[in-house]
């Protein structure tokens, strides 16, 4: 008996990918997201397996899903006939599920007609949400009331974001674009939340820097802002003109003061300073919209003098003198320091407006008082004595020489005298030597630079091989004070030259003043020992 047969097997369809389908979130109004499903026919294609039919459908919770494929061949994949999706014309969440209905086929293979096998489901998730929705509350055009040139002329704007409070609304940021005329615009926020107000961040006014009637116009940008809600980032939404209008009239307006600033230099104690007369303009065109300007000036610190004032100063006019500045020279050190302007505008004669307080100026002064340098003329070493006769006048003595005994030197000091480590002059100076004939000078030269405390030296020799007698010269030293504005002449110092020479005595009267100097530091020394021999200390010793 033969028996002859075949066994089929059923197509087998895979998982759907994805599982679960996650769109994510939109906004209201974007395109509706779609998605295609992929399925294979996990069987043998050995001719002995049947092929693989789907629909999809049976949709709940806001989803559709459409789409169909039959005669999936065994081994093969189909991933794009099955779509799921959502629509986005209202704003919230779309959490739903749809059906794939799922069939064995066995035309052209079993030739058992369609056998219906377990169907999928598909979880779908997205949301929806609204874009922010700015509404601008204030009342607009904005009329302002008149002001000032210089004053500051603002209004906050009211702003909402009009949409419902129910998590699937975005939030709202605003700054302005732009403005056109004498409008000012300034200020932003940022994710001002759904159906909240903004009524204190932006900011319109208008340029008051000139006078008359002042118009132009603002544009605020507004931008919904998923931050927080959506994730969607920014999006750029319609913006808002905003025009703003009103009248300004001008404060006096003075130019900065002149000179700027005051150096009066190095000055010396006691010196009678010029003071400078400060210089102001009232800036401002003479059209009768224009107030007058008052002026003082006052608050002089670290020895700065300051004096003087003027009132109703008209537009356009200038005053150079009656505002005065000095320094004091009654003591040495700095004059770095400041005197302070102050200024008000008058609307006495003009607008009316009465007295504005307007900002000050600060006067910077920069000065300084010294000594001068004084010269001293000091003894440093040498075979020679230094007298001083009078403050200008000096005498360097080498007193009495053997003849021919060799040349002395002498060394003095050209001393600037201290008074003030910082604040005094430097010493230099010239000399005048046309009366020196019987001296040998070293360093005499012209020099400067030297400061309180320290000394020019220069060396004055002899030279004793000449005839027996008395010889003098006189030289003049011409000193000068010196600072970095100026150099000042001081009085001339007189210093006198002077040495004799005398002949040495014969060599047995050498002899006797030997021996006789001998003998009586003889005896000196006997003194000194009974001396000591008697004081107590040396008795305790014993």
């Amino acid at each position: 008996l033969s028996i002859t047969g075949a066994a089929y097997r059923y197509a087998n369809p895979t998982a759907h990918t994805p599982e679960p389908v996650a769109f994510g979130n939109f906004h209201v109004g974007d395109t509706n997201p779609m998605m295609a499903l992929s399925m294979t026919n996990n069987v043998l294609a050995d001719g002995f397996s049947e092929a693989l039919n789907a629909s999809i459908g049976g949709v709940a919770g806001g989803i559709f899903a459409n789409g169909s494929f039959s005669l999936l061949a065994p081994g093969a994949t189909n991933n794009t006939s099955l779509l799921v999706g959502f629509s986005t014309s209202m704003a919230g969440s779309h959490n739903g599920t749809a059906s794939i209905f799922l069939q064995s086929d066995g035309t052209g293979s079993s030739g058992l007609g369609i056998t219906n096998l377990a169907s999928q489901i598909v979880n779908v998730s997205g949301a929806v949400y609204r874009y922010a929705a700015p509404v601008v509350n204030t009342p607009l055009p904005v009329a302002f009331a008149n002001s000032h040139v210089g004053d500051f002329v603002s209004q906050a704007l009211s702003v909402t974001n009009n949409v419902p409070n129910d998590t699937f609304s975005e939030r709202l940021d605003a700054s302005f674009t732009g403005s056109t005329g004498n409008a000012t615009a300034s200020g932003l926020f940022a994710l001002l939340g759904a159906g909240a107000t903004n009524n204190s961040s932006l900011l319109v006014g208008l340029d008051t820097s000139m006078a008359g009637f002042r118009s132009g116009s603002a544009t605020i940008g507004f931008i919904s802002n998923g931050n927080g809600t959506s994730g969607l980032g920014t999006t750029a939404l319609p913006g808002q003109t905003v025009n703003v209008s009103g009248n300004v009239y001008r404060y006096a307006n003075p130019t900065a003061h002149t000179p700027e600033p005051i150096a009066f230099g190095v000055v010396h104690i006691g010196d009678a300073v010029s003071t400078v007369g400060v210089s102001l303009t009232n800036n401002v065109p003479a059209d009768g919209f224009s107030e007058s300007l008052n002026a003082t000036i006052g608050g002089g610190t670290n020895g700065v003098t300051a004096s003087g004032s003027f009132t109703h100063l008209a537009p356009g006019a200038t005053n150079n003198s009656s505002l005065q500045v000095g320094i004091n020279t009654a003591t040495a050190g700095s004059r770095n320091g400041t005197a302070t302007i102050g200024l008000i505008s008058d609307g006495a004669s003009s607008s009316g407006l009465g007295l504005t307080t307007l900002p000050s100026q600060t006067v910077n002064v920069t000065g300084q008082v010294n000594f001068y340098a004084d010269p001293v003329i000091i003894f440093r070493s040498g075979s020679a004595s230094l007298i001083m006769n009078s403050a200008t006048n000096y005498t360097l003595d080498f007193g009495q020489l053997a003849q021919n005994s060799g040349t002395y030197a002498a060394m003095v000091g050209l001393l600037n005298l201290l008074h003030d480590a910082t604040y005094q002059d430097t010493l230099g100076g010239t000399f005048d030597l046309s009366m020196v004939s019987n001296f040998l000078l070293t360093g005499f030269n012209t020099f400067a630079g030297v400061t309180s405390g320290t000394s020019h030296d220069v060396s004055v020799g002899f030279d004793s091989n000449r005839a027996a007698g008395t010889y003098s010269n006189s030289l003049f030293f011409n000193p000068t004070s010196g600072n970095t504005s100026s150099t000042t002449n001081l009085g001339a110092i007189q210093l006198n030259l002077q040495a004799q020479v005398v002949v040495v005595p014969e060599p047995s009267t050498w002899g006797m003043i030997v021996s006789g100097t001998l003998v009586l530091l003889a005896c000196q020394r006997s003194r000194r020992r009974v001396s000591a021999l008697s004081s107590p200390a040396r008795k305790r010793r014993a």
